[in-house]
């Protein structure tokens, strides 16, 4: 493991989901944030207290871009450490990453404008020449999607 990821403690007290959606093109969903380290990254969030991960990705998912999967879809695919600075004043999260399938649907809308500057669907080239976050870098580069 590089330093942005390191094996999952389940000590953190900040945690985070995230969300892998591609597709029928192959392209992957990201989202260019305005807020923390401004950069590309998938559909994410904090857990809310006592919330369930698959709860909180399907949600996150869905306030973010539209996109709306039943929970028993997700597919866990990396649960780590991450380097990744919040607002919250934690710099290191417990991520549960998800692999939220292929999408019908690739109609996607920006439904937090004040949280995101941009959102868009990319072929993995693409993202590899995109600004994206260190943490989710490091995500896609661990899963071989870039």
């Amino acid at each position: 493991m590089n330093g942005v990821i390191r094996p999952s403690s389940g000590m953190l007290s900040c945690n985070s989901v995230g969300v892998i959606v591609r597709n029928q093109e192959g392209e992957y969903c990201l989202l260019d944030r305005r807020r923390g380290v401004r950069a590309w990254a998938a559909p994410a969030g904090h857990i809310d207290e006592g919330e369930d991960p698959r709860v909180s990705v399907a949600r996150e998912l869905e306030e973010e871009t539209g996109i709306r999967i039943e929970t028993s879809a997700f597919a866990e695919v990396l649960r780590c450490d991450a380097y990744s600075p919040c607002g919250r004043g934690a710099e290191f999260h417990g991520w549960f990453v998800y692999d939220g399938g292929t999408v019908v649907k690739d109609r996607i809308e920006l439904l937090e404008p004040e949280k995101h500057r941009g959102i868009g669907w990319f072929h993995p080239e693409e993202m590899r020449h995109l600004e994206l976050e260190p943490v989710w870098r490091a995500f896609f580069k661990r899963l071989d999607i870039i």
